[in-house]
């Protein structure tokens, strides 16, 4: 699990996939060329890119927000609304792309997984297992900033549904959310690499040196996305390995030095869409900090 920064999108696409059904998604990407590059990658054909202005989605998201706020005003004793899912899976293609093709919880690869996943509610828009009574943060439901690409394995059976737990108590409208301490990682909003760690077996614990909320944060996060589920930790291992294995061959070939390969592949895993990125940045500084001590060198990344 690894940082990313969201961007609206601002490019709207009609394009022929592998299996001959049109798709119409929006998208961020830097220019049209990078965003046709992108497209061909994964085998679209006929493709039509257009700009798109993001103030159409939010001003379509602010008049559903309006009617569920109302919904609920009227009936206080009604814990679930029928909403808009339409509305955010218009986001889907663009939440993915912006965590690099795979789920922003466990990082697979959205394409190995059943369809492209799901748009996940971080905050639970209809429910909250921790607290019974607690009708969802459904005043959340069409806020980006409550939206993250999740793989169907995270977001079903045992993976996140509607978990959120936090310290203290849940918020119940929009004023209290500044003083919820909520105990699950937002891949965006933070770094999860603060005290999310990655061992050498691809294990997912609790980093060394974190306070005890982060510790605390650590823990949650790793039971509620599941991210100790069967199979996980020897796929990590093998990302990991893959990438040790390019930088050996770069680094014999004597394109540059053992450091500066690992230091180039610590940049790729960061930006880039190579799976389990978060795993293999523990791996490469794991890399790092051997070779420095072999050389004695006391350089700074």
């Amino acid at each position: 699990m690894i940082q990313r920064a969201w961007h609206d999108p601002n490019f709207r696409f009609t394009a022929i996939d592998e299996n001959g059904n049109q798709d119409t998604w929006v998208v961020y990407a830097a220019t049209a060329e990078d965003l046709e590059t992108r497209l061909e990658e994964l085998d679209y054909t006929h493709i039509q890119i257009e700009p798109y202005d993001f103030q159409t989605w939010q001003t379509r998201a602010q008049t559903a927000k309006t009617r569920v706020a109302a919904y609920y005003q009227e009936h206080k004793n009604v814990k679930e609304c029928k909403l808009n899912e339409a509305l955010w899976g218009e986001l889907k293609f663009h939440l993915f792309e912006l965590f690099g093709g795979k789920c922003a919880y466990c990082e697979h690869p959205a394409v190995r997984v059943s369809g492209w996943g799901s748009v996940e509610h971080y905050r639970p828009k209809k429910r909250v297992d921790e607290d019974e009574d607690h009708p969802g943060y459904y005043w959340l439901a069409y806020e980006p900033e409550n939206f993250l690409p999740s793989c169907n394995l995270c977001n079903e059976a045992r993976g996140k549904l509607t978990k959120f737990p936090v310290k203290g108590q849940n918020a119940r409208k929009a004023a209290d959310l500044i003083n919820e301490q909520p105990l699950l990682i937002h891949p965006v909003l933070e770094d999860p690499r603060a005290c999310l760690y990655f061992t050498e077996e691809g294990k997912a614990v609790p980093r060394q040196g974190c306070d005890e909320d982060g510790q605390l944060k650590a823990e949650k996060s790793i039971r509620t996305y599941f991210l100790k589920r069967p199979g996980i930790s020897s796929e990590r291992r093998k990302a990991m390995q893959d990438v040790k294995n390019e930088i050996n061959v770069r680094s014999a070939v004597n394109f540059l030095s053992i450091i500066k390969n690992i230091r180039l592949s610590k940049q790729e895993a960061l930006h880039g869409r190579s799976p389990y990125a978060g795993a293999v940045l523990d791996e490469l500084d794991r890399s790092l900090q051997k070779l420095r001590m072999e050389l004695g060198s006391e350089e700074e990344d």
